[in-house]
């Protein structure tokens, strides 16, 4: 046990004790044959390998996607898999979340395009400039480096993690069942990432109301999300591009419009009404509940735009 948690007391903020309805749902979601874990608070985030060692189960629903999110964890906090998919589903359009978090760049999933030869008819991505410098996190240099071999050794822990967290909550009493204070799973499908419950009650509700104007796009900036076009059009020439903001106390109308206009594609803001803003649960990450508003705005203007409709091209 000393070997797997490093001592409970001296890491007794990366757990929690949870009554037995949350631990049955925690074992729900570990033992859930789509779901692999993408981040723990023992672990860091994980997901980065998942992709770049390409897990069959994973990779088959990633090429068959025709619609591609680009971004980092703004991304997947922002849009409800479970919302969007009947929509999508209904224009014929599979998708596939390809943002990760760790603060990542786009030139990631850049990489894992061009190693895959992805081909999606539509890409929707990160209108923020800062996602277009060119440079990998310490993550994916990790990952890119050990290949494999970082994934293995972590896929060994967290096994046996979770059987010695098993182990022990045999022997814990009723309503004081041990897990992960901080824990999330990502979906082999949809690439979304998805949260225990117990993952947004130990963070903030933090309103915000998004700027009302924001400054023009700098010298460098304009560079770099030009270079990503010229890169991404020479892979896929005929890819639609679609750049969304997801809302955050720095997020304001026209970024995704700006980073749009240089990539030649469409932009999606959504405004909140100023009777009820947004909120984050750290001042950049959406609540379920706002992720959940945002994600129905998206719906609606996918479901509505002529720019993805079967007449302009067929899907």
């Amino acid at each position: 046990m000393n070997f797997i948690f490093h001592g409970y007391p001296r890491h007794k903020g990366n757990f929690e004790l949870v009554s037995d309805a949350v631990y049955k749902d925690f074992r729900a979601e570990v033992e859930n044959s789509d779901l692999l874990p993408a981040y723990t608070s023992r672990t860091g985030h994980l997901d980065h390998s998942y992709y770049y060692i390409g897990l069959p189960e994973m990779l088959t629903h990633l090429k068959g996607a025709k619609m591609l999110f680009l971004g980092n964890s703004r991304i997947q906090f922002g849009i409800n898999d479970v919302i969007l998919k009947p929509h999508l589903e209904a224009m014929d359009i599979p998708f596939h979340m390809l943002a990760f978090g760790h603060g990542e760049k786009s030139e990631f999933a850049m990489r894992l395009i061009e190693k895959f030869n992805l081909k999606p008819e539509i890409i929707v991505l990160n209108g923020n400039p800062g996602y277009f410098n060119p440079y990998l996190t310490e993550r994916a240099e990790k990952v890119i480096e050990e290949d494999d071999s970082w994934y293995n050794r972590q896929s060994l822990w967290l096994t046996l993690f979770i059987a010695t967290l098993h182990e022990i909550n045999h022997f814990m009493p009723a309503n004081k069942k041990m897990i992960p204070k901080y824990w999330m799973s990502r979906s082999r499908v949809t690439g979304s990432w998805q949260f225990t419950e117990s993952f947004h009650k130990n963070l903030k509700n933090i309103e915000f109301q998004a700027l009302p104007h924001c400054g023009p796009l700098g010298a460098k900036q304009i560079e770099n999300i030009l270079k990503f076009k010229k890169r991404i059009l020479k892979l896929i020439p005929n890819v639609k591009l679609i750049s969304l903001q997801v809302p955050f106390p720095g997020s304001c109308s026209e970024r995704p419009i700006q980073v749009a206009k240089l990539l030649g594609g469409q932009a999606f803001y959504y405004h909140p009404d100023k009777n009820n803003p947004m909120a984050t649960i750290d001042q950049s990450h959406l609540t379920k509940k706002n992720q959940n508003r945002y994600t129905k705005a998206l719906a609606d203007y996918l479901k509505n735009n002529k720019y993805l409709s079967a007449s302009d091209k067929k899907l």
